[in-house]
């Protein structure tokens, strides 16, 4: 079980870590299997063998081998957090809040797998599909906390929805970029430079 510490950082207890573990194994071992022998050639079966566990295991975690290689997508912090950030960002707006909630995700996730995961989908077009479906389920929690943090301030109904978009384009679009560049930057510097443009833009 998780627990939200001071700073609103979250730690995942001791068996989530472990599954956690296990299921970061199986994506990575199926990314490299299907860089290695492409998509056709990917097998449940082979990322099994290399990881150590059973199809079953497997298929606890993913339905199947290209969920695995999609992942689940990116997701929001506990409400908690997220609250808190937007609470931080209250004086400039709900664009603020949003766009320091998708750069605190940023600044503590892990930048190989992005690129990783981006050469992957340009290599398997089929996969493409799949992954906006993700950012579509991420786009709308994002869009229910812009709703419950943007304060009295009268606005259109389709307000949350319209930032949640904007936003999720705009980390989507440096995501992109930094993937395909040969730039040293790190991904978490890169964003906060589109999102230092997009907060500019829209203000």
């Amino acid at each position: 079980m998780g627990v939200v510490v001071r700073e609103g950082m979250y730690v995942p207890g001791l068996r989530e870590r472990k599954k956690q573990a296990t299921r970061q194994a199986l994506r990575e071992t199926a990314l490299r299997l299907a860089e290695q022998h492409g998509l056709d050639g990917l097998t449940v079966e082979a990322v099994c063998a290399e990881v150590g566990v059973s199809t079953r295991t497997f298929f606890n975690y993913f339905p199947s081998k290209e969920d695995a290689l999609v992942g689940d997508g990116p997701a929001l912090p506990p409400d908690a957090v997220v609250d808190r950030i937007f609470a931080e960002h209250a004086a400039d707006g709900p664009i603020a809040g949003a766009s320091a909630v998708l750069l605190h995700m940023v600044d503590t996730g892990t930048q190989p797998d992005v690129r990783h995961k981006a050469q992957m989908f340009e290599r398997f077009p089929t996969l493409v599909p799949a992954l906006l479906a993700k950012f579509a389920a991420f786009e709308r929690s994002l869009a229910e906390a812009v709703a419950r943090n943007m304060g009295p301030a009268p606005r259109p109904d389709f307000y949350p929805e319209l930032v949640a978009a904007c936003a999720v384009t705009a980390m989507r679009v440096a995501a992109k970029r930094w993937s395909t560049g040969d730039r040293e930057e790190s991904l978490a510097s890169y964003t906060h430079g589109v999102f230092e443009v997009f907060r500019k833009e829209l203000a």
